[in-house]
């Protein structure tokens, strides 16, 4: 039994691991005291590579915004009907590299007298 734990925990820690990073670039609120007031909101084409998916989801989380209690503003589908229009540039950049560690772990503890 303890050779097919000490084998699983082998193959377990000899896999290579990776891990996810993302690094988000973000603008600041409008600065203008008017941002809040707007009624109408509308999501206009993001440029770049990743402009489209990323549009799709700001207008997505604007929508399920839209469904509280009191919304704060109506999500219009035309930039010309809107009062104020989200729009940038998205683009992705993957980069990906092998990590590999060796541990050591003790099948059993010793109690020390």
């Amino acid at each position: 039994m303890r050779g097919w734990r000490a084998a699983t925990l082998l193959m377990t820690l000899s896999t290579p691991a990776t891990a996810e990073t993302i690094r988000v670039t973000g603008m600041l609120p409008a600065a203008t005291s008017e941002a809040p007031l707007l009624r109408t909101i509308a999501v206009a084409r993001f440029g770049g590579p990743d402009g489209d998916a990323v549009a799709g989801a700001i207008g997505a989380r604007l929508a399920q915004a839209d469904d509280e209690p009191r919304p704060f503003f109506d999500l219009v589908a035309r930039p010309a009907a809107a009062e104020g229009v989200i729009d940038g540039q998205a683009s992705v950049d993957i980069s990906e590299s092998s990590y590999t560690e060796t541990r050591k772990r003790c099948a059993e503890k010793v109690k020390k007298s």
